[in-house]
């Protein structure tokens, strides 16, 4: 759990401009993994569905197709990816969720 809230507060930072310009296109990019022993698979719910909110604004998430990777010590992972427009960001402090 964690490693998971570290993940997230780091996907913030490397998303979150300085400024921004108009039109300016953003990606939150995601990596699920989940260990050998879970019993859950780390493919999304819904493809397309809003996992992460910019101000209030779902933003639909996506697979990134062929990322499904079983690795070697038996867990397995996924890509995934929001994109979103510059238009979502405000002046100033933004607010980003996940869940």
């Amino acid at each position: 759990m964690k490693r998971f809230l570290v993940l997230c507060i780091g996907l913030l930072a490397l998303i979150t401009p300085f400024r921004a310009n108009a039109l300016t296109p953003y990606t939150i990019h995601w990596i699920n993994s989940h260990d050998a022993g879970s019993c859950g698979d780390p493919t999304l719910t819904i493809n397309g569905d809003g996992y992460f909110h910019v101000n209030q604004t779902p933003i639909p998430t996506f697979e990134v197709p062929g990322s499904y990777t079983n690795h070697q010590d038996g867990s397995r992972s996924i890509i995934a990816e929001a994109p979103f427009d510059s238009v979502l960001l405000h002046w100033g402090a933004n607010d980003f969720f996940f869940g």
